[in-house]
Protein backbone atom coordinates (compact mmCIF):
# COMPACT_ATOMS: atom_id res chain seq x y z
CA UNK A 1 0.00 0.00 0.00
CA UNK A 2 1.23 3.50 -0.80
CA UNK A 3 2.30 5.66 2.10
CA UNK A 4 0.40 8.79 3.07
CA UNK A 5 1.75 12.23 2.34
CA UNK A 6 0.26 15.26 3.99
CA UNK A 7 -1.87 16.78 5.18
CA UNK A 8 -2.06 19.27 2.34
CA UNK A 9 -4.33 22.31 2.76
CA UNK A 10 -6.97 23.39 0.27
CA UNK A 11 -6.41 26.99 -0.86
CA UNK A 12 -9.07 29.70 -0.85
CA UNK A 13 -9.58 28.87 -4.56
CA UNK A 14 -10.21 25.19 -3.61
CA UNK A 15 -6.89 24.06 -5.07
CA UNK A 16 -4.55 21.43 -3.70
CA UNK A 17 -0.81 21.35 -4.35
CA UNK A 18 0.82 18.06 -5.31
CA UNK A 19 4.19 17.58 -3.61
CA UNK A 20 7.08 18.09 -6.04
CA UNK A 21 8.53 14.65 -5.31
CA UNK A 22 5.23 12.94 -6.13
CA UNK A 23 4.70 15.06 -9.25
CA UNK A 24 8.15 14.09 -10.52
CA UNK A 25 7.61 10.40 -9.74
CA UNK A 26 4.33 10.49 -11.70
CA UNK A 27 5.88 12.55 -14.53
CA UNK A 28 3.27 15.30 -14.06
CA UNK A 29 3.69 18.61 -15.84
CA UNK A 30 1.99 21.98 -15.37
CA UNK A 31 -1.17 21.98 -17.46
CA UNK A 32 -1.75 18.20 -17.24
CA UNK A 33 -5.45 17.48 -16.94
CA UNK A 34 -7.32 14.99 -14.77
CA UNK A 35 -10.78 13.66 -14.17
CA UNK A 36 -11.78 12.79 -10.66
CA UNK A 37 -14.27 10.26 -9.41
CA UNK A 38 -15.70 9.58 -6.00
CA UNK A 39 -15.07 6.10 -4.72
CA UNK A 40 -18.06 3.78 -4.77
CA UNK A 41 -16.88 2.34 -1.45
CA UNK A 42 -16.24 5.60 0.39
CA UNK A 43 -17.70 8.89 -0.89
CA UNK A 44 -14.98 10.82 0.97
CA UNK A 45 -12.29 9.27 -1.26
CA UNK A 46 -11.47 10.86 -4.62
CA UNK A 47 -9.57 9.14 -7.40
CA UNK A 48 -7.66 11.28 -9.89
CA UNK A 49 -7.55 9.84 -13.41
CA UNK A 50 -5.26 11.37 -16.06
CA UNK A 51 -6.99 12.43 -19.27
CA UNK A 52 -4.79 10.02 -21.25
CA UNK A 53 -6.14 7.07 -19.27
CA UNK A 54 -9.77 8.10 -19.82
CA UNK A 55 -9.16 8.64 -23.53
CA UNK A 56 -7.40 5.28 -23.86
CA UNK A 57 -10.26 3.46 -22.10
CA UNK A 58 -12.88 5.33 -24.13
CA UNK A 59 -11.03 4.52 -27.34
CA UNK A 60 -10.79 0.84 -26.37
CA UNK A 61 -14.54 0.82 -25.73
CA UNK A 62 -15.24 2.39 -29.12
CA UNK A 63 -13.02 -0.18 -30.81
CA UNK A 64 -14.78 -3.04 -29.02
CA UNK A 65 -18.18 -1.66 -30.08
CA UNK A 66 -17.01 -1.27 -33.68
CA UNK A 67 -15.73 -4.85 -33.68
CA UNK A 68 -19.14 -6.07 -32.49
CA UNK A 69 -21.20 -4.03 -34.96
CA UNK A 70 -20.72 -6.37 -37.95
CA UNK A 71 -21.64 -9.34 -35.76
CA UNK A 72 -24.72 -7.58 -34.45
CA UNK A 73 -25.75 -6.60 -37.97
CA UNK A 74 -25.24 -10.17 -39.17
CA UNK A 75 -27.26 -11.50 -36.24
CA UNK A 76 -30.07 -9.05 -36.99
CA UNK A 77 -30.07 -10.21 -40.62
CA UNK A 78 -30.21 -13.87 -39.57
CA UNK A 79 -33.11 -13.13 -37.23
CA UNK A 80 -34.93 -11.22 -40.00
CA UNK A 81 -34.38 -14.12 -42.42
CA UNK A 82 -35.70 -16.62 -39.89
CA UNK A 83 -38.79 -14.50 -39.22
CA UNK A 84 -39.40 -14.21 -42.97
CA UNK A 85 -39.08 -17.97 -43.40
CA UNK A 86 -41.52 -18.56 -40.54
CA UNK A 87 -44.05 -16.20 -42.12
CA UNK A 88 -43.68 -17.90 -45.49
CA UNK A 89 -44.22 -21.28 -43.86
CA UNK A 90 -47.53 -20.06 -42.42
CA UNK A 91 -48.85 -18.97 -45.78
Amino acid sequence: MASLSGPHPISTQYQVKIPTKLARELHLQPGDEFYWRRSDDDSAVLTLIPVEVVERRYSAGEQAEAANRPRAAALSQIEADQASQQQQGRM
